[in-house]
């Protein structure tokens, strides 16, 4: 049984499969609902990695990892992944998408209270050069402590891409080649849905953030962007 259980939480941990990809994924996701014995180890094992099981659904188990996990996202993740200049745009991006998402400081604690309505490329453009603007102009007058160079770079570096005419622009050193880059990942890994030149979040992306909002730095950031 243990066994198992563990299966069915590396099950969750592999963000790109589905319970309706999987036959053992099935099969283990409705013992999990059926038997009540197997649901208690399946807890049981997560517990021992450091993980929480927020939710289960026909789609797949959702986890969060403990602040201390080896599965969490430390600062040191962080700053490796903002070191490359397109990698802190796409941070960048991912960031100020779920402070556009999550509109309130505890967004987070109710679920019902983020975005569900999509959200363009040309939008989600115009919402991050506005906040990339208004929180380097705190920086600037002091409104923000001046000892967060990392900041201060994710925030330059997405305003030093130049804004296309349209959709269908293929340059690739523009803001909207940057997102759709990046929803084409989120739209890969469920993290939205694409209706047409829309996106909408998924439940995925609320626990994802939910999570990744407990480290601070991601949490400093958001906080500064308003989320």
């Amino acid at each position: 049984m243990v066994e198992k259980a563990s299966r069915l939480v590396y099950f969750g941990l592999s963000e790109k499969l589905t319970i309706s990809e999987q036959t053992e994924y099935l099969e283990l996701y409705q013992e999990y609902k059926k038997n009540v014995s197997f649901r208690k180890v399946v807890i049981l094992v997560a517990t021992g990695l450091h993980l929480d099981i927020l939710d289960i659904d026909t789609t797949e188990i959702y986890l969060r990892a403990h602040p201390k996990s080896i599965f969490s996202y430390s600062l040191a993740n962080i700053r490796r992944f903002t070191k490359d200049s397109s990698e802190r745009i796409y941070l960048i991006i991912f960031i100020g998408l779920a402070s556009y998402v999550f509109p309130r400081s505890n967004s987070f604690e109710e679920e019902s209270s983020f975005n569900t309505f999509p959200i363009t490329i040309p939008e989600l453009d115009v919402y991050l050069r506005d906040k990339c603007k208004e929180i380097l102009n705190k920086i600037k007058s002091k409104g923000y402590k001046k000892d967060d160079p990392d900041t201060e770079l994710l925030l330059t570096s997405y305003l030093s891409l130049s804004t296309p005419s349209s959709l269908e622009d293929r340059s690739r050193n523009t803001s909207f080649f940057h997102i759709k880059q990046a929803f084409k990942f989120l739209v890969s890994s469920r993290f939205l849905i694409k209706q047409d030149i829309q996106y909408l979040p998924t439940k995925k992306f609320f626990y994802h953030m939910e999570s990744l909002s407990e480290n601070e730095s991601i949490k400093d950031i958001l906080k500064k962007f308003g989320g």
